[in-house]
């Protein structure tokens, strides 16, 4: 395998010297540590609800990262929040920043050969009722996707070994988002009960929180949350069916205490996908420098990787992960 090329930045050095061990606990367990009891229970549904697990069990790496100031301000009802429009984000920025760049849609990657002098990615697109083959010659890689196993075999990627001895302890949570239409006003929202203030809902793929954000609409936005490890792994149609059934239950105004449930089926349901989310590492293979490792891969075989992985998986640190790999190694 090609050495990897490296050009030194804080925080290459940082990933070099690996993960301090204090930063491998559960982020209860480095609150507790440091004199913060306060924060673990605040801290259990601004995780869960949002797709980022248990903060009894998620490494205190990653739950640093994700409470910011603002952020916590805000869960804790101290500061407002505010909504913004993804696409018109993303649309605006393509439109400043990479009017050059073709971005090509509907283009699903088949094969990755990394053997010649250059990758080679093989890819088809739809065709009339069928679909065409192309390729593209390509001087580096970026992998900017949850780098699961299965995500890269099923790319076609040739996996090197010590590629896969890193992405093999590379772990999702099985995290669902829909949109629904729901006899719920605007301003209101459900959110799971749990056990107790310390443990997040249950991971059953029961939805976890609904929230209706637009007073323009009448659809709601929901979030469900599953066992994340077989055998008791939730299938995305298992969820759909959840989540049917569970506001089949709830559909009316909260507010109104005599009011009985509408009834709600699968056709208001607007959209429901599941997602690899969140991709991380846990404790253990954090102790036995998972980063490192990961370090170590950047540039080999021209590849490099920028993905949720390289920091917290919110779009903020998704975008420095991927800053760093460009002033890293570019």
């Amino acid at each position: 395998m090609d050495g990897p090329v490296t050009k030194e930045s804080s925080a290459n050095s940082a990933a070099q010297k690996g993960v301090p061990d204090e930063f491998t606990v559960s982020g209860t367990e480095w609150f507790r540590t440091n004199n913060f009891t306060a924060l673990p229970e605040i801290l259990v549904n601004p995780l869960a609800l949002y797709g980022y697990g248990d903060v009894n069990l998620v490494p205190a790496l990653y739950v640093l990262q994700y409470i910011t100031p603002d952020l916590l301000t805000a869960f804790i009802g101290q500061r407002n929040v505010y909504y913004a429009d993804f696409h018109a984000i993303w649309g605006n920025f393509t439109e400043k920043k990479l009017c050059s760049t073709e971005i090509r849609t509907n283009h699903e990657i088949r094969c990755i050969d990394r053997s010649g002098e250059n990758p080679v990615v093989k890819y088809t697109y739809p065709h009339g009722n069928f679909y065409k083959w192309g390729h593209q010659t390509c001087s580096k890689l970026i992998m900017a996707l949850p780098p699961l196993v299965a995500n890269l075999e099923r790319a076609g990627l040739d996996l090197t070994e010590e590629e896969n001895n890193v992405f093999k302890d590379v772990v999702v949570h099985n995290y669902f988002s829909s949109a629904v239409e729901l006899e719920l006003p605007f301003g209101v929202s459900y959110i799971a009960s749990s056990e107790n203030a310390t443990v997040p809902p249950p991971s059953d793929g029961q939805p976890v929180a609904v929230l209706h954000l637009s007073a323009e609409s009448n659809v709601s936005v929901s979030w469900s949350w599953g066992p994340d490890y077989p055998p008791y792994y939730l299938s995305e149609a298992a969820a759909e069916e959840t989540l049917i059934e569970t506001f089949g239950r709830i559909n009316k105004d909260p507010r109104n205490l005599t009011a009985q449930s509408e009834p709600f089926c699968r056709s208001d349901v607007k959209e429901f996908r599941k997602w690899d989310y969140f991709p991380h590492f846990n404790s253990q293979p954090l102790k036995d420098g998972a980063y490192k490792k990961l370090n170590e891969l950047q540039g080999c075989s021209k590849t490099y990787w920028a993905s949720g992985l390289g920091g917290m998986e919110t779009v903020e640190w998704s975008i420095r992960a991927g800053q760093d790999v460009v002033d890293s190694y570019f």
